[in-house]
């Protein structure tokens, strides 16, 4: 059923309620994935989660890929949970993630 209160926004880090071309995805699992916005405006460039339930609803989890990647070093290197919850581990000299 289409909400007409959601308009796809042709500016970055407005939901667009639909996966578009303007997006790059760069990670992600089980229909829940990280994306770069390359739509125009001031959050260009920014970093949102799409999942197969809420799409883009959650807005701009990082400015930039450098900014998750800053936070990912960051996680790695103190031991504080990554993006709200993940954990690492090293397991027979692997990186593992828990949530």
């Amino acid at each position: 059923e289409n909400d007409p209160d959601r308009v796809i926004s042709t500016t970055a880090g407005e939901a667009a309620w639909t996966f578009l071309d303007e997006f790059i995805p760069i990670a992600g699992m089980d229909g829940y994935f990280l994306f770069v916005d390359t739509r125009p405006g001031e959050l260009s460039g920014c970093v949102t989660v799409f999942d197969k339930v809420d799409s883009d609803d959650a807005g701009p989890q990082w400015l930039s890929i450098s900014a998750l990647l800053d936070d990912l070093a960051t996680s790695l290197e103190t031991g504080t949970p990554f993006d709200g919850g993940w954990r690492h581990a090293i397991v027979d000299g692997r990186l593992e993630w828990d949530i």
